[in-house]
């Protein structure tokens, strides 16, 4: 039976959850809103399936595929502009609800909440596109999309890194009418300090929310900024760099105690395809370059690729080096543990988030002097 002795030890995925026969493990949420398995002893027969299907006890198998990296933007505006980067989530989903497939992916509840649900139609997509920085509950998700693959209908089953590693693994076999397909990604925040952010916004807006994006491009892809609006008309806006969710976020003071020592990253994933900002095309592409996002698309399979070949009239695309790939630190290092991030979650249940912020998360001058140094002398030796 599967035991969570140390968090460090659990991404969370609900692959145990999903995939035992008895449904006597439970996802409950701990003081800061994450997940973990909860095993009724009274009912489990320890038939081990649940050790099976975990990503962190059992690795899954990963692609035996040449990886290849392309730079890649959606033609349509509209789409390209209300995405993250350049849209091509919404590409490459469209292609397989035009199939008669569907599309799971993370999205906003009533509360602005994340969970994990299933669209088939276009206008769904709406529901999916734009990042949330905050783990998506998976729920039943993993078992209503094994339905369906088995119906024949093809899926598009987006996810982190590590809730594919765990959806592969409760499959068990490999589908040809499914496409994974995960993120470069940097951690996942607590649902705690998500809510407690949520509710400084509110009092600040004097009223409840109505939208929230992450990723506004108003002021450009590269400035972009976190846009709340309150059912009053009143709108919060700030860029990533001022928006205190976003430094606690950026600063790493919030994430699952798994995030930072993640199992799931490296060049070489279970999944299809892999989706990450592409901020230093102008390195590989001057192009490609004009501040209104880019994708960088890591193909890892033959079915990867070709999906990604049947929307080329779409995309604007170009193939790039592979070390635009590595050169994605997340991609295979897993953010730092923070000597107060601890102590940053206690302060804020206790204080505004405001403060919370402002005592733990302040960049300290010296950080932003070597940064900036290190961003000049890069820059400088790709020049020669």
């Amino acid at each position: 039976m599967i035991q969570i002795l140390d968090k460090e030890k659990c991404v969370g995925c609900h692959a145990c959850y999903s995939c035992c026969p008895l449904q006597c493990i439970a996802m409950e949420e701990d003081s800061e809103g994450f997940r973990y398995p909860q095993v009724n002893r009274d009912v489990c027969i320890n038939c081990k399936k649940c050790e099976d299907v975990c990503p962190v006890v059992q690795k899954p198998v990963l692609q035996d595929f040449s990886e290849v990296s392309i730079a890649a933007y959606s033609k349509d505006e509209q789409i390209r502009k209300s995405s993250s980067s350049g849209g091509v989530f919404s590409v490459l989903a469209q292609v397989v609800l035009k199939h008669g497939g569907v599309v799971f992916g993370a999205a906003f509840d009533s509360d602005f909440q994340v969970h994990h649900i299933m669209v088939d139609s276009i206008d769904g997509l709406d529901k999916l596109r734009g990042s949330k920085y905050v783990q998506s509950k998976i729920e039943n998700t993993f078992k209503e999309a094994k339905e369906i693959l088995k119906s024949g209908r093809k899926v598009y089953f987006s996810g982190t890194p590590c809730q594919i590693d765990g959806f592969k693994n409760y499959l068990g076999r490999d589908y040809d009418n499914l496409i994974t397909q995960d993120i470069i990604c940097h951690g996942v925040p607590a649902p705690f300090v998500w809510g407690r952010y949520l509710d400084s916004v509110r009092e600040g807006l004097n009223s409840e929310i109505k939208h929230v994006t992450f990723r506004d491009k108003a002021l450009g892809w590269r400035k972009y900024s976190v846009k709340i609006e309150g059912i009053n008309g009143k709108v919060e806006m700030s860029t990533f760099l001022e928006n205190p969710m976003m430094k606690a976020y950026l600063r790493d003071m919030c994430l699952r105690p798994s995030c930072y020592n993640c199992p799931s990253k490296g060049v070489r994933r279970s999944s299809d395809l892999t989706l990450a900002d592409f901020w230093n095309v102008s390195e590989f592409i001057n192009d490609f370059d004009d501040n209104r996002g880019t994708d960088l698309v890591i193909c890892h399979t033959a079915k990867g690729l070709e999906i990604l070949n049947e929307v080329r009239s779409e995309i604007a695309c170009q193939e790039v080096d592979m070390r635009a790939a590595y050169e994605n630190i997340p991609l295979n290092n897993s953010s730092k543990l923070p000597a107060n991030r601890d102590d940053f979650v206690e302060f804020l249940s206790k204080s505004t988030f405001t403060e919370a912020v402002k005592k733990f998360c302040t960049i300290p001058m010296y950080e932003r002097i070597i940064t900036k140094i290190k961003l000049i002398s890069k820059r400088i030796s790709r020049r020669k």
